[in-house]
């Protein structure tokens, strides 16, 4: 759908949001009160041309897919505490730079799989998803802009303090403190 640019209705019991505004390209906005019964927001705003979102998604357990592709989106913040899978949730947002969460973080999360693959995330976001992080093992890719190698250095949370080299993989690979297994390119 190329015409719809703006969603300002009220979504605010809304469940099943799968595939709601996929390939909406020209939606740059939503502002519909909150999210807070959105259990499943699987393709949401896949390829959509949502620029931001800053809504509580309290309830969400499933976010698969649930940005791919948003290559307008720079910012996100909200509550995914009860997010289990953010499987490819991010991936391919090359524009996003900024993202925070909620007081308790990615409490919920064990299936992050790429799901801040090919973004541009900032040092802050950075810091904001591993403290986000619960404390279980898994593994997560994030990408990151440039700039952000230099402000490894100084960085507490890797392993024995220590900056990670990249692999033959061209990432990062290091373990946090919280237990997971961070995958990091630029």
């Amino acid at each position: 759908n190329g015409r719809l640019t703006t969603w300002n209705s009220n979504l605010s019991l809304l469940s099943n949001g799968t595939s709601m505004f996929q390939q909406c390209s020209s939606l740059r906005s939503i502002s519909c009160g909150n999210f807070n019964n959105l259990t499943n927001g699987t393709q949401m705003f896949g390829y959509s041309g949502l620029t931001s979102l800053n809504y509580d998604m309290e309830n969400l357990v499933i976010g698969d897919n649930m940005f791919y592709h948003c290559s307008n989106l720079t910012s996100f913040s909200g509550d995914l505490s009860k997010l289990q899978r953010g499987f490819h949730m991010f991936d391919a947002c090359p524009s996003l730079t900024n993202v925070s969460f909620g007081e308790n973080g990615l409490a919920a999360l064990v299936n992050a799989t790429d799901m801040f693959k090919g973004c541009s995330l900032n040092y802050q976001s950075l810091n904001n998803i591993l403290n986000a992080l619960p404390s279980r093992s898994g593994t997560i890719h994030i990408t990151v802009a440039d700039s952000v190698k230099n402000d490894l250095a100084n960085d507490e949370n890797f392993e024995d303090g220590e900056v990670p080299a990249y692999n033959s993989g061209n990432y990062y690979e290091f373990t946090h403190n919280s237990g997971w297994t961070i995958q990091l390119t630029s």
